[in-house]
Order: C-alpha cells, then sequence, then structure tokens
C-alpha cells in the first residue's frame, strides 16, 4: 500500500501537478480482515479519510466530526469549487461549500453479500451504536465464497471449535434482535448492553431513529432483489432504446432516449482494454474506417441492440 502511494506521488510530482492537487486517502469499509469487510459494527464502518492540501492547510489536524460516506461526493464537489447538486443526500464539510458541521448519528445497512443475505440496520451516535437484526436465526459470519482468498479467514474457520467466547461470538446463533454496544469503551462491541435497565432510555431513543431510518431510506427491507422488481414493476422485460451515432468530421457523439441509461463502446474491438468495453463520457475523436459498436443499458433493463457503425 505504501509503495503504490508513493507511486501516484511521483506521477504527479513528475507532471508537475503536486502542488495544485488535493490529496485523499480514504477506503470503502473498515478493514480487509474476516470481522472487518462487510461488517455493519465499528471494524467495519469506521474508513480512514486522510486530506492533504498542497499548501498545508489543517496539516496533522484531527476532525472529530461524525461524518457519512454519502458526504464524501459532496466534499470532492466542494473542494473543486463545485456547488453539490440538490439531489445529494451527502452534505460537504470541506471546501468552499462546506455545510456539514457534523452528524448527530450515522447509519448503516447491510443487505446482501454475493449470494448471500443478512440484513441489519446500524444507528451510531458519539458514544453507542444500535442494531437491529432481521435475521436473528444468522450468524453475523456469512459463508461468502470471497472469504477463502483471505489466509487468516481460513485459519479462523479450520480453528473454529478452538476460538475464546468472543472471538467464536462471530459464529453465534441465534443472535438478539437488538443489539445496544457502548462503543466508546467497548470498542470491538463485544458487550450488548440492550438488556440492561440503565440502558433502556438509550435503547429507546436510538431504536427510534432506527424506525425512522427505515422508513426513508429501507422500505422494501423484507424483499430480495428479485422480489423488489416484482413489486416494483418487472422492467426485467423492458429493453433500453437503441443508442443514436452521429459523427460532426471527426467527432463521434453518442446518445441514448431511455432516461438514466449509460453507453459503453468499443473501437476496433477494443475498449478499455483488449476485449472490453469503454464509458461514454462525451464526444470522442474516430479515424476513417474506424469500426464502432455501441450499446445503452440501465439497471433492471434488458441491455439495448448492438449498433455498429464504420466512419466513412
Amino acid at each position: 500500500m505504501d509503495q503504490r502511494v508513493a507511486q501516484e506521488l511521483h506521477r504527479l510530482e513528475k507532471a508537475k501537478k503536486l502542488d495544485n492537487t488535493i490529496i485523499i486517502f480514504a477506503s470503502d469499509n473498515g478493514g480487509p480482515g474476516p470481522r472487518q469487510k462487510r461488517s455493519i459494527y465499528e471494524r467495519g464502518t469506521h474508513i480512514p479519510f486522510i486530506v492533504v492540501f498542497p499548501d498545508g492547510t489543517q496539516a496533522g489536524s484531527v476532525d472529530n466530526r461524525m461524518l457519512n460516506m454519502a458526504d464524501i461526493p459532496a466534499t470532492i464537489l466542494s473542494l473543486a469549487g463545485i456547488t453539490p447538486p440538490f439531489y445529494m443526500d451527502g452534505k460537504a464539510f470541506l471546501g468552499e461549500f462546506e455545510e456539514n458541521q457534523g452528524r448527530d448519528y450515522v447509519f448503516s445497512i447491510r443487505e446482501r453479500m454475493d449470494d448471500q443475505y443478512g440484513k441489519q440496520l446500524s444507528v451510531r451516535d458519539s458514544n453507542f451504536r444500535y442494531v437491529r437484526n432481521y435475521y436473528p436465526h444468522q450468524a453475523e459470519y456469512l459463508d461468502v465464497k470471497f472469504r477463502y482468498n483471505i489466509p487468516s479467514m481460513l485459519e479462523l474457520l479450520r480453528k473454529k471449535e478452538e476460538l475464546t467466547p468472543e472471538q467464536a461470538s462471530w459464529f453465534t446463533h441465534p443472535r438478539p434482535k437488538e443489539e445496544l454496544y457502548f462503543t466508546e469503551k467497548d470498542i470491538h462491541e463485544l458487550n450488548n448492553l440492550a438488556d440492561i435497565p440503565e440502558y433502556q432510555l438509550t435503547l429507546e431513543r436510538l431504536r427510534a431513529l432506527a424506525d425512522k431510518v427505515e422508513a426513508q431510506y429501507w422500505p422494501y427491507k423484507n424483499f430480495t432483489e428479485k422480489e423488489l422488481i416484482k413489486e416494483i414493476g418487472n422492467t426485467g422485460n423492458v429493453q433500453v432504446s437503441r443508442p443514436s451515432i452521429s459523427q460532426h468530421r471527426n467527432l463521434i457523439t453518442l446518445n441514448a432516449s431511455t432516461p438514466a441509461a449509460s453507453i459503453v463502446y468499443q473501437i476496433n474491438g477494443d475498449g478499455s482494454k483488449r476485449s472490453h468495453w469503454k464509458y461514454y463520457t462525451g464526444p470522442f475523436k474516430i479515424r476513417k474506417g474506424d469500426r464502432l459498436k455501441v450499446i445503452a443499458a440501465r439497471a433492471g433493463f434488458e441491455q439495448s441492440e448492438r449498433v455498429n457503425y464504420t466512419a466513412p
């Protein structure tokens, strides 16, 4: 990882862009280990986020605001001097359009992981985490085949019967429908306080927040993806319209009439690499005799017919 970061910094330096580039180091989950990736708990949702400004602004400082991954895209736009669009759920916490002074709570939802369903919802405030288990008959561990690529995962499974109670809790089932952890003191979230009388007010407060999150963001929580398609209308039988191709001199412009459709294309059989496709983001150059293949697609729909074009 250190070598890769160094390579990217060297590339910026070589291109003479290091002095006017904001560098962001982040992750899509809390850690790669067996009890981290795909976890809705602290170990899976507390991600690294480091920003380096070229002029050294705020160097060495630590920001303790409670933020959500949804805030990152809005923040990147803000740092680039672009107003985040109104439909973004996230709020910028840095840059020209900073408006996020920190959240009172953040929430996370776990649903499908490859071919496994393990539905959970968590609400985290500055001190506590509340977890709601929709499939309490399951262990937190799910048999996602990708895990077998991790040597430490194989070792954990091999020694499953030799684990300490804390280690074995990952495999324990059934689980309670609700969990409550004093995360500031119980960083590994092993001591469930949901049944402790003195924490009932905290439990009720976070439970109410979970109800609100569930109603607003997860109304179809009881559906699998296939069931959801049937519930909202079987778009799987609807085909995306054929994309159109127009050429002006040596520039090609592609358009898709189906709303929210994306376009991919190949030139002479190549995309981002051999036999792959490029994602269309704007007009591109083409040469006489070049053979173009274009497809439009949208999630939940059948992709369009392929359109072939040879530049005159």
